[in-house]
């Protein structure tokens, strides 16, 4: 049975995000990253490989944190840059003979989801740390959404 589509947002709703799963949440756990700047944040991470996520951005923008070594293997952190809520992470995938973005991968971060303790299990710790770039790549790609559409916008915010 698929779960409901998700709707989610920062603190301040600049950055919200809509999402589709294919799996019924109450028996799925977040991944809880053991990285320092994962730690630091308390974030804990959703995705599916088969589902769907759009994330819109207000007109306050976004922030990014790239994280890991040249930009074919980094994994970019978004923030809010009005209420400073860590959103998603995406990792974008390069044309070969260009380098242009050929499309985004990514995950959201849980705590974005409205009552994210019932919604989703209780989150399980993962440890990337330990994976080479080429690992830990070959698992965004097998574990987190596919093709995520991202919207600039500069239409109004939600409710602080």
């Amino acid at each position: 049975m698929a779960a409901s589509p998700l709707h989610g947002q920062c603190f301040c709703g600049n950055i919200q995000v809509d999402v589709e799963v294919t799996y019924e949440t109450t028996g799925f756990s977040p991944r809880a990253c053991d990285c320092s700047f994962c730690q630091a944040h308390g974030a804990a991470y959703v995705s599916d490989p088969r589902g769907k996520l759009q994330i819109r951005c207000g007109s306050y923008g976004v922030t990014s944190f790239q994280q890991g070594g040249d930009t074919d293997s980094q994994a970019s952190f978004y923030f809010c840059s009005h209420c400073g809520v860590l959103t998603h992470v995406l990792h974008h995938l390069h044309d070969a003979v260009d380098s242009t973005v050929t499309k985004s991968i990514g995950a959201i971060n849980y705590r974005i989801i409205p009552n994210f303790a019932q919604v989703f299990a209780s989150p399980v710790a993962v440890s990337p740390r330990t994976l080479t770039t080429a690992e830990k790549i070959e698992r965004w790609q097998a574990n987190w959404f596919p093709a995520v559409d991202v919207l600039l916008s500069s239409e109004s915010h939600g409710s602080t």
